[in-house]
């Protein structure tokens, strides 16, 4: 049912100033319904951007794994009234969660919790519903059964050229 791609290379401008990769992203199947992934990009400028990246996008799919081990809601009529507050409870909780790991990080290594800037994609997929999240410049691409591929957000490119928002920024729930 499933077909997913999640791959990083090293950018050549990060070759040339011999700095690792900074992307970093999973996905795992939760049973044979349920698909859940994440994506992030570390900001260049960012001393441990390449870190950043991955506790979260390891610690989203911590999180939504524990999504799906907690009981399903009441009736359908009732989720389908309140899901798009639903999703951005939970997707609020989820960034908070990623935070507060970055934030241990960032103490335990006597460094700014900036020190760890990254954009955040998060999606939960089943084939009843996709619920997904976003924070910065990356994009998801859905295609259903015989369909075109389709953005799920646009990318949020800033105000500025190479300007975006990560995790870490003040304003990343906007």
């Amino acid at each position: 049912m499933w077909k997913t791609v999640c791959q990083s290379v090293i950018g050549t401008s990060h070759q040339q100033r011999n700095l690792p990769c900074q992307d970093f992203g999973h996905y795992q199947l939760l049973d044979e319904n349920t698909l859940i992934g994440a994506v992030a990009d570390g900001a260049g400028s960012a001393k441990f951007a390449e870190i950043g990246s991955k506790i979260a996008v390891e610690q989203s799919l911590l999180f939504l794994a524990k999504l799906n081990d907690r009981p399903v809601s009441n009736s359908e009529e009732e989720l389908d009234a309140n899901l798009e507050n639903a999703c951005r409870e939970f997707f609020t909780l989820l960034v908070h969660d990623v935070l507060k790991t970055l934030d241990m990080e960032a103490k335990k290594r006597k460094c700014a919790l900036g020190d760890f800037a990254c954009t955040l994609l998060v999606f939960i997929a089943t084939s009843e519903y996709l619920a997904a999240m976003q924070i910065g410049d990356g994009f998801i691409l859905v295609r259903p059964n015989g369909g075109e591929y389709k953005l799920i957000f646009e990318p949020d490119k800033g105000e500025y050229i190479n300007e975006t928002t990560f995790v870490t920024s003040i304003d990343a729930l906007k």
